[in-house]
């Protein structure tokens, strides 16, 4: 025998695993929403990605004049070491 409709059973909430992972997923849409649509601290991140870049423009031209002065002195060493000393007689 087929159990009659009940109006109140179409809109029961529902319960169980499927109900605990729509609740979670509207708690997380929440958090996402107060976190993006959230303007303090903007200000903050673009200082910190402009120093980063002035950081790594730094390291770059570090690394390239560190290169560069090996060449001269390496160059400078050589003709140190060409230069005949004279003797003192």
């Amino acid at each position: 025998m087929a159990r009659p409709f009940h109006a109140s059973a179409a809109f029961a909430p529902e319960s169980g695993p499927r109900a605990e992972k729509k609740a979670w997923e509207r708690q997380m849409k929440r958090i996402a929403n107060a976190f993006w649509s959230e303007d303090e601290g903007n200000v903050t991140i673009d200082w910190v990605v402009l120093m980063a870049g002035i950081v790594s423009l730094g390291f770059a031209v570090a690394a390239t004049v560190a290169t560069g002065a090996k060449d001269v002195t390496a160059d400078m060493v050589e003709q140190i070491d060409d230069i005949e000393v004279a003797s003192g007689a």
